[in-house]
């Protein structure tokens, strides 16, 4: 089961339509776009729906921000030097080895 944070942010993240990594500006982005698009002025969905999908929306934004904000960032020269797991094609290799339940081996 997911701890209560870690499901608030998933929800966040399924609101603001965020389903790959995405650094802050493109963040940004996606809220300003989705706050154009559900804004009630220029809306074309039923008011009371626009103003819910805009509290949404900006309620998710701040959940996400906030976990940007407070997220603990490693200066340390290996760990920058590192590649992310979704950048290092051979990560999931030498994690999980050769093990067929994580697909197919090398």
């Amino acid at each position: 089961m997911k701890n209560p944070e870690t499901k608030k942010l998933l929800e966040a993240a399924e609101i603001m339509e965020i389903s790959a990594p995405l650094n802050f500006i493109e963040i940004n982005k996606k809220y300003h776009a989705l706050l154009k698009k559900w804004h009630p002025d220029l809306c074309t969905e039923s008011r009371e729906l626009c103003q819910e999908k805009t509290r949404s929306i900006t309620s998710s934004f701040k959940t996400i921000t906030n976990y940007i904000k407070n997220y603990k960032f490693s200066f340390a020269e290996k760990e920058l030097n590192q590649k992310p797991a979704n950048e290092d094609p051979d990560w999931w290799y030498r994690r999980f080895g050769s093990d067929q339940s994580w697909g197919p081996g090398k």
